[in-house]
């Protein structure tokens, strides 16, 4: 291949969305926590092992009788949205959360440590505003947040709130 010698027509698409092609036995329902499995698949989110958070389901998609991939999610890979969790305090604002379920998020390390994003504004005792980025662009991402350092997390926190999710 060689460098371009003309104009090229590259198709794009909004930077905050992507979607992904779901795994085969599974419904994703609208507005929850998305994550793709070991094979890279769409999944409702869980504290499963080798799960990585892709974002927010903006969609219902039923693939409970397809093939891997039959169907595809369109998700929310950035931004900040009102997550479900529980004990949560104002203390915990700027704390990182990690998948519980596709519907909720904890602000202790789960078992799997699967990141979701950092909560940005107490809602109450069981709700928050977080933010989120599941490109894993800023500086000092470890994918499994629980192995990152303190200051490896808050400088991923701190990048995160400082720039508008756009580290």
């Amino acid at each position: 291949m060689t460098a371009a010698t003309k104009d090229l027509n590259t198709p794009l698409r909004e930077g905050d969305w992507a979607e992904y092609p779901v795994a085969t036995g599974v419904k994703i329902y609208a507005g929850t926590i998305v994550c793709l499995n070991a094979s890279g698949y769409a999944a409702p989110g869980a504290d499963t092992a080798a799960f990585k958070f892709a974002g927010i389901a903006q969609e219902y998609v039923d693939n409970s009788a397809g093939a891997n991939g039959a169907v595809t999610v369109k998700v929310r890979t950035r931004g900040v949205a009102k997550l479900t969790g529980s004990s949560l305090a104002i203390t915990d604002v700027r704390k990182p959360v990690f998948a519980k379920f596709d519907n909720e998020v904890d602000k202790a390390t789960t078992t799997n440590a699967i990141f979701v994003g950092f909560i940005e504004e107490y809602v109450s005792a069981t709700a928050a505003w977080v933010r989120f980025d599941a490109s894993g662009r800023a500086a000092g991402f470890v994918a499994d947040a629980s192995a990152g350092s303190a200051a490896e997390i808050n400088a991923l926190r701190d990048a995160l709130i400082a720039n508008d999710g756009m580290a």
